[in-house]
């Protein structure tokens, strides 16, 4: 027989139990926050001057079980935010997220590189290096003891960060919360004074990202890569420490945007011959687009139509439009669409090309008829090759944002903020083509065959285009394409578009760029990915006022708004800084010619080089922080992925002596190209006739 008397006497002594442990919890946790916000303000003032006088929106129960663990109840919810034991339950997550299984690595393969880039046969060979490595990597039992980048999702009260640094040594976390809230309950409950001073003594960085959300976050983490850098993606863990509405739309935006904090970061080569074509522009003279308009240019340009054309499938449905609208509209051809207008007998006011290689002039020269580009105003960016220029009579530039030259002339005192600075240009030409729009002073803008995908997957540009033949089937050279997208996202009229993780980065570039002019009415009548900031407006709607436009006085008065550089030969030559920039690579060769061949020690020079390079990114020699950052970030992020394989050391030895061999060959020979950097000039053949169609 059970006796009742036990039981209620049991449950009277758990309650004792109780509120004897949240009597303790209520003298202790206030004396914890203090401890705490004196940790915040010596390491993290944001966060103590946030908090200090900081009111919760939000209703906080503080409370305990007889386990003595606090606990918390936010706002009308009466469910714990914790079950029984949070202890118990953060040391059970942390046990499942650290496993190989989670972690999350940058892939790389072999380049085909016929134009010898030193950075492309630098990461060749370590892709090799890695590859040999990996073939040697030993059976371990999965469990991760050290990350480089962990980002966690929700906070919580903190308790599983403790579990996480006692069992692996987390070199970069990220925290994102985006409940306020909830991390102010967090000071009350975890110990943030303890965590804090162990970070510190052991070298270790956090981040910590309060009431950020979907919009914002990949801008804050990009951020902190710019800082101790990019290539810690390289082996990274992320993980979501609790549910809530707000966690689950950051989750799903990393998700879908996560490509973006890899992509785009540059290579040594490739800003040689940006700076090396920019010089000769200047050389020749060229106009550049000054960073002031003129109100009578943009009170005339305010309501004139604007076509930007690029090459996406769509264009064919829109090409009778074009031809019915064509003289009462602006057209901007962006790059390869030019040959699809030219088959279709449309003649641009505008053409528009963004790529720095020769690739350009080869196209250009596809379309055999030499009156054709008489009266096109050519606008492109810095970057572009120098022999465009002979296709065209009159030509206009402007600057590329983080571009090396753009950080030159903006370092000059007389130059300071005197030409346009170019921003979201990259990474297709669509994304330069309504740049440019924007930069002339047009605000009325249709976007047209600016597709950045499909509705078909095996349909990537205009049939019109030199990309297929006369029959709609592509080009034996670039049938290759047809199977590029293998992303399936929301489509401009509705349903469902395919693209690529490229074109999907040029969708979020044109979103960026219109959040950055909102003045600016932008419909877009092509049918492939939707893009934020862009009316979607079908074809068979689109008209135009009836009205005579002076194509000629449009274009001169574009061109009034750019200048010639006022720079010689010798004063390019004193500001590119050669002899600053053979002292930074020396500095940082005499690091890899010395360095211990041990996984902390190099582990730890990667971090001391980027802090030594960011350093440079103050002041007015930072174009060095543009030649040498997108290189370093593809080599450290193939020799992070070297120093965390699992293999004896004898094998990690041989491979890391012959990955610094290649990385202290890879100086050398930068320190050698820069030295004749205005001397750089691409001249690799493509060959592209003969695997594209011309146009006569």
């Amino acid at each position: 027989m059970i006796d009742k008397r036990d039981d209620v006497g049991e449950l009277m002594a758990r309650l004792a139990r109780q509120k004897e442990q949240e009597h303790a919890m209520a003298e202790v946790l206030p004396v914890r926050f203090e401890r705490n916000m004196q940790a915040f303000r010596e390491m993290i003032p944001e966060i103590f001057h946030f908090y200090k006088d900081y009111k919760p929106n939000k209703k906080i129960e503080f409370f305990c079980t007889d386990n003595g663990i606090p606990n918390i109840r936010v706002g009308e919810a009466r469910n714990p935010f914790y079950g029984e034991d949070p202890y118990q339950e953060c040391a059970a997550q942390v046990e499942a997220l650290l496993h190989k299984d989670n972690v999350r690595e940058l892939l790389f393969h072999h380049t085909w590189d016929p134009i010898k880039h030193i950075h492309v046969e630098c990461m060749n060979s370590l892709h090799m290096l890695y590859e040999n490595m990996k073939a040697h990597s030993q059976e371990d039992t999965g469990e991760i003891k050290k990350i480089p980048l962990s980002i966690m999702l929700g906070v919580g009260l903190g308790y599983q960060i403790g579990y996480m640094y006692e069992r692996a040594t987390i070199k970069n976390l990220i925290i994102v919360e985006p409940d306020l809230d909830v991390f102010y309950a967090s000071l009350y409950c975890f110990d943030w004074f303890a965590l804090l001073d162990y970070l510190s003594r052991e070298s270790l960085n956090i981040n910590i990202l309060l009431g950020s959300d979907q919009h914002t976050l990949i801008e804050d983490v990009l951020l902190h890569l710019t800082r101790k850098g990019a290539y810690l993606l390289s082996n990274r863990i992320i993980f979501k420490h609790y549910q809530s509405p707000a966690i689950q739309e950051i989750e799903k935006a990393i998700v879908e945007k996560e490509h973006v904090l890899y992509n785009g970061w540059g290579f040594f080569d490739d800003n040689l011959y940006a700076v090396g074509h920019g010089l000769q522009h200047i050389k020749k003279k060229t106009k550049f687009l000054k960073s002031q308009t003129s109100p009578l240019l943009k009170a005339y340009l305010e309501h004139i139509p604007v076509f930007v054309i690029g090459n996406g499938p769509s264009l064919d449905d829109c090409i009778d439009k074009v031809k019915q609208l064509r003289d009462r509209v602006i057209i901007i051809a962006c790059g390869t669409a030019i040959s699809a207008l030219h088959r279709a007998g449309i003649k641009p006011d505008i053409f528009v090309a963004v790529e720095r290689m020769k690739i350009v002039f080869d196209f250009l020269k596809l379309i055999d008829d030499k009156n054709y580009f008489d009266d096109v105003l050519c606008m492109s960016v810095d970057v572009i090759h120098p022999d465009c220029h002979q296709f065209f009579k009159n030509v206009i530039l402007g600057f590329k944002a983080n571009e090396p030259l753009y950080t030159l002339i903006e370092h000059q005192k007389d130059l300071a903020g005197r030409f346009a600075r170019l921003d979201f240009v990259n990474p297709m030409v669509g994304n330069a083509g309504l740049c440019m729009a924007i930069a002339a002073g047009f605000k009325n803008i249709y976007l047209l065959g600016v597709d950045c995908g499909s509705r078909a997957s095996d349909h990537h540009h205009s049939k019109l285009s030199a990309y297929y033949n006369d029959d709609g089937s592509s080009m034996p050279a670039v049938q290759w394409m047809d199977g590029v997208f293998n992303k399936r996202v929301p489509a401009n009229f509705g349903g469902v578009a395919c693209s690529s993780v490229d074109l999907l980065c040029s969708a979020k570039a044109l979103e960026g760029l219109l959040k950055l002019h909102p003045e600016v009415r932008c419909n877009n009548v092509s049918d492939g990915v939707l893009i934020e900031g862009a009316q979607p407006y079908p074809v068979d709607i689109l008209t135009a006022p009836m009205q005579h436009l002076d194509r000629a006085e449009i274009q001169r008065m574009i061109s009034e708004q750019a200048e010639v550089l006022p720079l010689s030969h010798e004063d390019v030559i004193v500001i590119l800084d050669k002899d600053v920039f053979v002292e930074v690579v020396d500095n940082m060769l005499e690091g890899w010619r010395s360095v211990e061949v041990d996984r902390d020690a190099i582990e730890k020079l990667m971090a001391l080089q980027f802090e030594y390079i960011f350093s440079i990114f103050y002041t007015n020699k930072s174009h060095i922080y543009d030649f040498l950052n997108g290189s370093l970030n593809y080599m450290f992020s193939l020799i992070s992925l070297m120093i965390y394989n699992p293999v004896d050391d004898e094998v990690f030895s041989t491979s890391m002596k012959s990955a610094i061999s290649e990385i202290i060959a890879f100086f050398d020979k930068a320190k050698e190209r820069y030295l004749k950097v205005e001397t750089f000039v691409d001249d690799y053949n493509t060959g592209i006739e003969s695997y594209l169609r011309a146009s006569e």
